[in-house]
């Protein structure tokens, strides 16, 4: 499972955040994000290197039914704003 969303940018606004949810069995943290990126290098360059979205892993929170919290995942980056873009 993995989301995508946008968060705060001071020179563009706003870019992108994906957070990942690893398989069971599969530790988030750093070492995971490092191969993901890793893999992502080798893949055709769709995307600038400094506008590729950055990575990271959790444990993406659900309401009862399973569907995915995003709110949870992006109003803590933007907490403390006047707005969210």
């Amino acid at each position: 499972m993995w989301a995508v969303f946008g968060i705060p940018n001071d020179d563009w606004g706003e870019e992108i955040k994906v957070v990942i949810e690893p398989s069971a069995g599969v530790e988030p943290g750093a070492k995971l994000e490092d191969e993901l990126r890793r893999v992502r290098r080798g893949q055709p360059r769709v995307l600038q290197s400094d506008r590729s979205p950055t990575t990271s892993s959790s444990r993406c929170p659900r309401d009862p039914s399973g569907k995915l919290f995003k709110r949870k995942l992006r109003d803590p980056y933007w907490a403390g704003r006047s707005a969210a873009i």
